[in-house]
């Protein structure tokens, strides 16, 4: 159980880190300057590279669902299944889907909620994560911040005196299982604003060469992600943002770095 004096401080590391994460107000030219690096570089031959470390060939998630059973792995059996329906596998159509991300996604600041400790160490890795993002504005992002470390106790089961919709979303992020594309809906007390305004948590790799040079981990993501209940979502390097915003160091966030299961 967190006690009273464990939520005050929670409270005030929340408010020190909200008056120091400026870039949180990135300004629409700065948006959108990233948002063209990020294209440019999705639609280049550099990022193949990283695409096939994330995304595992159909042949190679078909022969081990088919012949790790016999080998008596059913777990990597089933994980492969699973990466398979999910579409977690490499096709000209999710190649092309990073291709358009700059096109017909949007750039989000999302909030790391969980994710592998060892990152923030340097290892050059590609890691599965949970984050934070809401569609609306930069009002909406400084809400969601605010609330992220209510988000993160949650998510990993240290949430006391729940609301309804609080036990509610504690249900649906239970199932800690990386899943390729998965969103799950934040209530809307939680980020919402803007009237209309959609926020989720979201699975996604965290790819750890991204994360060298970045001005803003493990306080904040900026990402391309597909709109929508379920989509892509690809982090923007910290080499492409380095010197468009400035780096910072808010008080380290009490439970949002945190391990999470990583894909068989």
């Amino acid at each position: 159980m967190v006690g009273p004096d464990t939520r005050q401080s929670i409270r005030e590391q929340e408010q020190a880190a909200l008056s120091a994460f400026a870039p949180l107000s990135i300004n629409d030219d700065t948006r959108n300057e990233l948002t063209r690096r990020m294209g440019a570089y999705l639609d280049s031959d550099a990022f193949d590279a990283v695409y096939k470390e994330l995304h595992m060939s159909k042949w190679a998630l078909w022969t081990t669902w088919a012949i790790t059973p016999f080998l008596l792995k059913a777990d990597l059996s089933k994980a492969a299944e699973k990466r398979l329906r999910n579409g977690d596998s490499r096709s000209w159509r999710l190649r092309r889907r990073y291709r358009k991300l700059a096109e017909k996604g949007q750039l989000v600041m999302a909030c790391p909620v969980i994710a592998n400790s060892s990152l923030a160490e340097g290892l050059d890795t590609n890691l599965p994560s949970l984050i934070a993002a809401t569609f609306g504005g930069s009002e909406d992002e400084r809400m969601l911040f605010e609330k992220r470390h209510r988000l993160a106790e949650i998510a990993i089961g240290r949430g006391s005196d729940l609301t309804k919709e609080e036990n509610k979303l504690a249900k649906a992020l239970a199932d800690q299982d990386y899943t390729f594309r998965r969103r799950r809906p934040l209530p809307a007390s939680m980020a919402a604003i803007t009237v209309g305004a959609k926020a989720y948590a979201m699975d996604m790799m965290l790819v750890g060469k991204f994360l060298n040079d970045h001005p803003l981990f493990p306080h904040a993501i900026p990402c391309l992600a597909e709109r929508g209940k379920k989509g892509v979502t690809c982090m923007i390097p910290g080499a492409l943002m380095k010197d468009l915003i400035a780096p910072v160091s808010p008080p380290e966030p009490p439970s949002s770095i945190e391990s999470y299961q990583r894909p068989k």
